[in-house]
């Protein structure tokens, strides 16, 4: 007969074992769709939320990920009415969240794209997802989905959607546009290159709380081109395996922040296109964060954007219409002309002639005129199409070798400034604000 002190080491190797069963069960429950049946985004529309799913499905674990009305390898299901089919998507979207199996170990995320606004019928700006004509014009409210959603209770809440933000939206037709190059990650010259690191499973497993982003701020629109959304893919580009991690929700999406700004400051959109009360003829576009892990729900951004890569994955890519960063606060008494977020960046090619108003010449030149440099420090350049402009950002404190401001440089031909061959993500340079020069 066994004693008491032989069984309780094997009863803890036992539990020790399950509990470790129980960890590793924890699931990811996806639910991603779109208003795919919009005659002119359509296409645009599947492509953006299928950019989204295709990333989780490659990149966690396939016992990890439960998708609605798909088999995988889980061992879990979640079925319910198809919403590409639904001709009640308000009744279909809540009854196929209802119907989820997450457990309170779990996550469960709704990503939608589609058409959207907000009304102030309830006393607040609230957001809402608008359904095609043969829906009947129906709307689903923001509160009702994240009600559905924290029902179940789970450990990580997610809701994202990628849709306009305007005021009961009215129609917008843009004219067909060109998206600049992207850029490549930068990296410390002489550097090796780190491993890519997946950021899935921290993000959604190791994450609590509720994340509640939409892609557009109110009175903003959501811009889509030929290949899809503008969030959805570079969200989609984030969140791929990469060689800057985000470590936090909040990260992930100050680098979206970073690039919808860089990408849409290349879009040349005629303002007369753009469709009555339009109130953003610029196309500015900054993510709404209404509520992320350890945050407030003031909907307000955390931060300073980062870079990651530069630009939408892909070149050329055709606008076809719309679905629907913090401020630097650099003040010196002279604010006119100066753009209101700090979504601005150097882009490689610029070429850099003055900082502060001091002429550079080479490489020495600017890296000790940024290291002497106040904490606010201007750039004079012209830009790879040869126009002169003004960027304007708080640097990085003093310490040690350390550039301050997060520019790879080198010297231009003929000694006449510095050229930009690369941006340090997350560094000051990542989100400047710009003014034009002349």
């Amino acid at each position: 007969m066994m004693t008491s002190r032989r069984i309780c080491p094997f009863l803890l190797l036992i539990l020790c074992a399950f509990f470790c069963r129980v960890a590793q069960a924890q699931k990811l429950y996806l639910l991603t769709a779109g208003d795919v049946r919009d005659q002119k985004l359509g296409k645009s529309i599947k492509q953006s939320y299928t950019a989204f799913s295709d990333v989780i499905r490659k990149n966690l674990p396939g016992r990890s990920l439960v998708e609605y009305n798909r088999t995988g390898r889980s061992g879990s299901s979640w079925r319910g009415p198809d919403l590409a089919a639904s001709k009640n998507l308000h009744d279909d979207i809540l009854s196929a969240i209802k119907r989820c199996p997450a457990g309170k170990n779990d996550a469960i995320c709704f990503y939608w794209v589609g058409h959207g606004a907000y009304d102030d019928k309830t006393g607040e700006s609230e957001h809402y997802l608008e359904f095609p004509e043969s829906q009947n014009g129906a709307i689903l409210y923001r509160s009702e989905i994240l009600d559905a959603l924290t029902e179940k209770q789970a450990r990580l809440t997610v809701l994202i959607t990628d849709s306009c933000n305007e005021y009961e939206r009215v129609p917008v037709e843009v004219d067909p546009s060109r998206l600049g190059p992207a850029m490549a990650p930068a990296f410390e010259p002489g550097m090796q290159e780190p491993s890519k690191e997946n950021p899935l499973p921290s993000l959604f497993f190791r994450s609590r709380g509720v994340v509640d982003v939409n892609s557009a701020r109110p009175d903003q629109q959501a811009v889509v081109v030929k290949g899809g959304a503008i969030f959805s893919l570079i969200l989609a580009e984030v969140l791929r395996p990469n060689y800057v991690v985000p470590r936090s929700w909040s990260e992930v999406f100050d680098w979206v922040d970073s690039q919808l700004g860089s990408s849409l400051r290349n879009l040349k959109v005629d303002p007369e296109k753009l469709g009555p009360g339009s109130k953003n003829a610029d196309l500015q576009q900054d993510v709404y964060r209404i509520s992320l892990p350890g945050q407030g729900n003031s909907g307000q951004s955390s931060g300073g954007s980062a870079d990651l890569s530069g630009g939408v994955p892909g070149k050329n890519l055709t606008l076809v219409g719309t679905l629907g960063g913090e401020e630097a606060g650099h003040s010196d008494g002279s604010d006119y002309g100066w753009s209101e977020h700090s979504n601005w960046r150097p882009e490689t090619g610029d070429r850099i002639i003055e900082v502060n108003g001091v002429p550079v010449r080479n490489e020495p030149e600017y890296r000790q005129a940024v290291k002497d440099s106040p904490e606010t420090i201007t750039l004079t350049l012209i830009d790879r199409h040869g126009s002169y402009c003004y960027l304007r950002t708080h640097l990085w404190p003093r310490r040690g070798n350390n550039t301050r401001l997060g520019i790879y440089i080198e010297t231009a031909p003929g000694g006449d400034g510095v050229v930009v061959t690369g941006l340090v993500p997350n560094s000051p340079a990542c989100y400047c604000r710009h003014k034009l020069a002349g």
